[in-house]
């Protein structure tokens, strides 16, 4: 059976390691509006610290890691983030990922909740 692409899989799950490794804590959201939310209350509160941490992780992440990066940067709408990082190939990155990141990435694509 295949695991599920919603939001709590996503949040519980490797997207949530992501994400707290990006320093945003996204334990209390229950939808992907909350996730949005909290993405863009986080990177305002510091002054665009959400912006520098996916930078900075971007640079040192492994394959699957930074299509992951990347799709949590498009779900948390910051897709000009994203794009830039991918060099203008945010989704041609995705087809090599595998496995988990890939579930997540996926997950980030449906936004199901």
């Amino acid at each position: 059976m295949s695991e599920p692409l919603n939001f709590k899989h996503f949040r519980d799950g490797v997207g949530g390691t992501i994400c707290r490794r990006l320093g945003l804590d996204i334990s209390q959201c229950v939808s992907w509006a909350d996730y949005t939310r909290a993405a863009v209350a986080y990177n305002g509160r510091d002054d665009g610290f959400l912006v520098a941490a996916a930078r900075d992780m971007h640079d040192v992440a492994s394959h699957g890691e930074r299509s992951l990066i990347q799709a949590v940067l498009m779900a948390a709408d910051f897709a000009w983030l994203a794009d830039e990082l991918a060099g203008g190939k945010v989704w041609q990155h995705t087809e090599s990922t595998s496995g988990r990141h890939r579930l997540a990435v996926a997950a980030c694509l449906a936004r199901i909740d």
